[in-house]
């Protein structure tokens, strides 16, 4: 994933981990990235898909309403 740092995308997304982040005007650091990311290996890729697959669970439903429950009371 190459996304910008902008809300919710510095939520899912761990620079380095399980993709990166690129300044919201920085369109050369984007086009870098994706080059970057399309030339890893599929050793790698499988890997930035496991830390995918681990850090969504922080966002599954159940446990977003139970943080909104707590926030509201």
């Amino acid at each position: 994933i190459v996304a910008t740092a902008c809300r919710g995308n510095i939520d899912l997304i761990k620079d380095g981990v399980n993709g990166c982040i690129v300044g919201i005007d920085d369109k050369e650091a984007f086009c870098k990235k994706i080059l970057y990311y399309s030339k890893l290996n599929d050793k790698e890729l499988d890997n930035i898909r496991k830390q995918n697959e681990k850090l969504i669970k922080e966002f599954l439903l159940d446990k977003v309403i139970k943080e909104i429950v707590k926030i509201c009371e």
